[in-house]
């Protein structure tokens, strides 16, 4: 597979998301002449933390993290599915770097558009620009809950919130394969990799998840539901 690689049909793209659709023919045609589509393999650094923004930045394909690195340990912010643009805001900062770095969690593919083409065409389009402001509305909101997560939450109740996301927001299944190490797991968490771990085994032991090597069972999912809000 090419690591690099142009679209050929935007128009039709399955995994276009809501914004592209309120682009002319003429307009997405732009944004597919100055796109190009980056292979990045399970692990490898899509972006990162103080480097220039200089273009936006679509999952595609995949599965990435956006992470915050730290001088200790790194906190993932969240992780971001196929069809969504990573951290948008950042081309509109007046620091014009990006404030977090990606990786992806699985092999995926990023379409890139420069900035300066992106800027032209939020400008043009109203209903365009509306949606990108919804998804920077979206990553801001995405960072309050994590403050208030971390600042009342404790830290089996952030692993349960954690485990109940990637059931109900990634995989939609009770059943699941955790798509990330247990370190990364606990810097999703903001908990060290040692507390992930009890809590894990304490989960299991007590009939609430089953745990199979990387795959992941909730059992009881209403009572989690209840656990996950207790500080």
């Amino acid at each position: 597979m090419s690591r690099f690689s142009r679209p050929k049909d935007c128009k039709n793209c399955p995994y276009k998301s809501k914004a592209f659709s309120h682009l002319s023919a003429e307009e997405l045609l732009t944004l597919q002449r100055n796109c190009l589509i980056i292979n990045f393999k399970k692990g490898e650094i899509i972006a990162k933390q103080g480097t220039i923004a200089s273009h936006s930045l679509y999952v595609s394909k995949g599965l990435v993290k956006l992470y915050v690195e730290g001088q200790n340990r790194n906190i993932i912010i969240k992780l971001i599915p196929e069809s969504n643009f990573i951290g948008i805001h950042s081309l509109f900062s007046d620091t014009n770097t990006y404030n977090f770095s990606v990786a992806a969690i699985e092999n995926s593919k990023i379409c890139m558009i420069p900035k300066e083409v992106f800027y032209e065409q939020a400008q043009k389009n109203q209903k365009f620009l509306m949606e990108i402001t919804k998804n920077i509305s979206s990553c801001t909101n995405t960072i309050f809950e994590k403050l208030l997560s971390l600042s009342e939450k404790s830290a089996r109740g952030r692993l349960i919130e954690t485990l109940l996301y990637f059931s109900e927001e990634i995989y939609k299944s009770k059943t699941f394969t955790l798509p990330i190490t247990r370190k990364e797991l606990a810097e999703l968490c903001s908990i060290s990799t040692e507390n992930a771990v009890r809590i894990l085994s304490e989960l299991k032991k007590e009939g609430l998840i089953d745990i199979d090597g990387k795959k992941i069972t909730i059992k009881q999912p209403a009572l989690l539901i209840k656990l996950s809000t207790i500080s």
